[in-house]
Order: C-alpha cells, then structure tokens, then sequence
C-alpha cells in the first residue's frame, strides 16, 4: 500500500505500537479502507473492529477490500456518521476500545463537496474520548488545503487545547513549510504517561531535522 504522505505512515505505526488481537479499535472515517483494513488485520478473527462512513461507496469498497483480504469477518461496517459512535456500539464496550482513527477530509477519488464537517467531527471526538480505554489512543489526520479542511481543523486545535491534561496527554506533527498544505497529525493518548509522548516526539523530529534543531524544539517544548 503505497502511503502518500509521512504522518499517514506515523499514524500506522502508532495504532500497531499498540493493539492487540482481540482488542477493538474503530475506524471512524472508513474512506477507501485502508484504515480499517490495517485495524482489521492488526486484531485478528478474535478482535473486532468499527468502521464508520456516510457513503455507502466507502463502504462498499471497503468491503471488497476486507473480503479479499479475508479480514471481513472481525469488521462491522456503519453506514452512519461518527458522531454517533457511543450509541452505535454496545455499552460493554465503552472504555475499551484500544485505539479510534480519524482520516479527516472527503473520500479520495469520490465526490469533494462531501467531505467531513467540524461540528460532527468534533461531536465524534467527544465521543471517541468516552469510549476508549484507559492508554487508548485517539489518532487524528486532519487537512487544511480545502475550505471545509481549514476549518475542521481550526475547531479541532481548539477541541485540541480544551483537552484535560491530567486525563490526556497530546502530540501533534510539527509544522511544514510545504506550500501544497500537507496533512497533519494529532495522537491523543488517554491517560498516558508523559514519556510515551516525549518519546514519540523525539523519533519525530530525529527522522524529519538536523541534530540542532532536534536540540532547538526539545528545548522550546520542554524536553531536553
């Protein structure tokens, strides 16, 4: 699966760090599915995971993707919007799903004036929060380069900067000069020790800058 842009690679990286099989994850934005294809394959037959899309075209060619990967049968896909996650699961899984992504902006290839909406996203980032567990990881790409992206993601940092940080612990990419408005990456751990976080930003910034400017944005941030 070839990855377009790095922190869509990181975001990978980052939900396999930590589920397991038989976990639950769920997949918030299904798109093309290569998202939930990743959870599905990452839990296994035992785990199970949420996928959720407004477009029964996502869904679609989601499901052919799971079925030829036979990974079809751990994944219940939704065809709903995501703010609606904590009703749509079932109770006893609130507070234990292990990781919740969000591929922000509108389905690749599909029709651009549907895209995903600041006021749902940020309902089902509520939502995301109360069901995860304790540890869980929420993993956000947002998108700036189209009207609706810019302000999705002008509401997300401010969701963003509300977050309790005795409950929450928060990583964002650093910014690109790139004038083509690359994506960008926010990982919400819930509860989780700041070291994972500290962590998570020096293997960042050791793949991306010089050795100075690791030095530079440690210190400005509080980790040298």
């Amino acid at each position: 699966m070839k990855i377009l842009y790095p922190v869509l690679e990181l975001a990978h990286q980052r939900a396999l760090e930590i589920l397991r099989p038989n976990d639950v994850a769920v997949d918030a934005t299904v798109g093309n599915g290569n998202d939930t294809l990743l959870l599905a394959k990452a839990v296994g037959r035992g785990g199970l995971v949420y996928g959720f899309d407004i477009q029964e075209t996502a869904l679609s060619i989601t499901r052919q993707k799971l079925i030829h990967a036979g990974a079809v049968s751990q994944v219940r896909l939704i065809h709903d919007s995501h703010h609606k996650l904590d009703t749509v699961l079932p109770t006893a899984l609130h507070g234990h799903v292990r990781v919740v992504q969000f591929n922000l902006g509108y389905l690749p290839g599909g029709d651009r004036a549907i895209s995903t909406r600041a006021d749902t996203t940020v309902k089902a980032l509520d939502c995301a929060l109360r069901v995860l567990k304790p540890g869980g990881l929420l993993s956000i790409v947002a998108y700036t380069g189209h009207p609706e992206g810019a302000k999705e993601t002008e509401e997300l940092q401010r969701w963003l900067h509300a977050l309790p940080r005795m409950r929450t612990q928060l990583w964002k990419s650093p910014p690109r000069p790139e004038r083509n408005h690359p994506p960008q990456l926010f990982l919400v751990y819930k509860g989780a020790p700041h070291r994972i976080i500290t962590r998570l930003v020096r293997r960042w910034l050791q793949t991306r800058t010089s050795r100075a400017n690791v030095q530079k944005i440690q210190r400005n941030l509080g980790l040298s």
